[in-house]
């Protein structure tokens, strides 16, 4: 008689791809969380975040910054609460399509500090 497999299920990670658009269409901002579960069963959070513009409705979007943040054992809960909910919250979209769109687009153009522009992308889970 055949024995049944052991079979052990795990996950090494999962990713949420968030696109938002701006109320004109001017602006897009594609937000990206993903979660790796790490060989010592820690996890590792980190947000894609890429800013796009463009002059007007019939324009191409233009990619202005893409960055990659890694999220702080603060915000992890907030994190996962993204990931469960499989959105950002309004208050979350607003902060992310705005004050952290403006601040990553200040330091493409090198008119803002790099770090500070990261942080606010990583603030987007705190709202």
């Amino acid at each position: 008689m055949p024995s049944t497999p052991v079979v052990k299920q795990a996950v090494v990670g999962i990713s949420l791809r968030l696109e938002l658009n701006s109320q004109d269409g001017l602006r897009r901002v594609v937000f990206t969380l993903s979660k790796d579960v790490l060989a010592n069963d820690k996890t590792r959070w980190k947000i894609g975040f890429e800013l796009y513009e463009r002059r007007n409705k019939s324009a191409a979007f233009v990619k202005l910054i893409d960055l990659e943040v890694s999220v702080t054992t603060k915000n992890e809960k907030n994190a996962e609460a993204v990931l469960k909910r499989k959105k950002l919250t309004v208050k979350q979209s607003a902060h992310a399509i705005g004050t952290a769109a403006d601040l990553a687009k200040a330091a493409a153009g090198d008119e803002a500090d790099l770090d500070t522009a990261k942080q606010s992308v990583e603030e987007t889970l705190a709202q």
